[in-house]
């Protein structure tokens, strides 16, 4: 049964695209479904609208299930947000969507990555250091809706590419 799921897995159509406008309400339903604290609709806008934002989404069968927030600055970036909605998770979209993004990033000619991530989140936590992300510091209380602390991950491309 298992090799079923996988098979029909393969047959669906992905492809990666830098989120729009468009794609806001969207964004917003996946965020919502997402996060205890779930960025308004207007933040996400704004983070769409920005110069220095990389904003990148995962459509599966032409539905956007997933999306990854960056800012960009010089040769550094940082993992603002990243979400796949929850009917489609443990399917490996967020860590194709995360290496997409990644890989993207490199070619760009960022050199470090940074993002937090919730203490007790695991499931994120095993894809960033996976991913090659290294726990670098923690910010206290970092989260106002639990009072939880975020881990500061960090991550650094070669010169080379």
């Amino acid at each position: 049964m298992g090799n079923t799921h996988k098979i029909e897995e393969r047959k669906k159509t992905k492809r990666t695209k830098v989120v729009s406008l468009s794609d806001l309400n969207r964004v917003f339903q996946i965020e919502k479904a997402s996060f205890p604290s779930p960025w308004t609709k207007e933040a996400l806008k704004t983070q769409i609208n920005s110069p220095l934002g990389f904003n990148l989404g995962l459509e599966v069968d032409g539905e956007l299930i997933g999306y990854i927030m960056c800012l960009l600055a010089s040769d550094e970036c940082h993992i603002l947000n990243f979400a796949v909605d929850p009917r489609f998770r443990g399917r490996g979209y967020g860590s194709e969507l995360l290496s997409i993004a990644l890989d993207t990033l490199q070619k760009k000619g960022i050199r470090h990555v940074f993002l937090e991530v919730r203490e007790k989140n695991l499931v994120a936590l095993r894809l960033y250091i996976k991913s090659g992300f290294k726990i670098v510091g923690k910010r206290k209380r970092y989260y106002e809706d639990s009072g939880e602390d975020a881990l500061v991950m960090y991550l650094t491309f070669s010169a080379e590419g």
